[in-house]
C-alpha cells in the first residue's frame, strides 16, 4: 500500500451534492472524505493505496462526480 493525501477540485457547486459525494467517495473503499476547503471548492480525501494520485483525483472526478453535475 502507498497511503496518500490528495485534493480533489471540485466542479460541484450545490452543498447537497457536495455532500453526497463526500459520502459517496468515504463509503467506497480505501478512501475517506476528510475536509473540504473553506470555499468548498477543494475536496481532501486520504486514499490508502493512491500509487497514481492524479490518477486517482480523475478516477473520482470521472466516477462519482460527473454523476451529480
Amino acid at each position: 500500500f502507498q497511503p496518500c493525501w490528495i485534493a480533489v477540485p471540485l466542479d460541484l457547486e450545490s452543498h447537497e451534492a457536495i455532500a453526497v459525494l463526500a459520502g459517496t467517495v468515504t463509503l467506497t473503499p480505501g478512501t475517506v472524505s476528510c475536509d473540504l476547503s473553506r470555499d468548498g471548492r477543494t475536496l481532501l480525501v486520504h486514499c490508502l493505496d493512491g500509487k497514481d494520485p492524479a490518477a486517482e483525483v480523475q478516477r473520482i472526478k470521472d466516477r462519482y462526480e460527473s454523476r451529480l453535475l
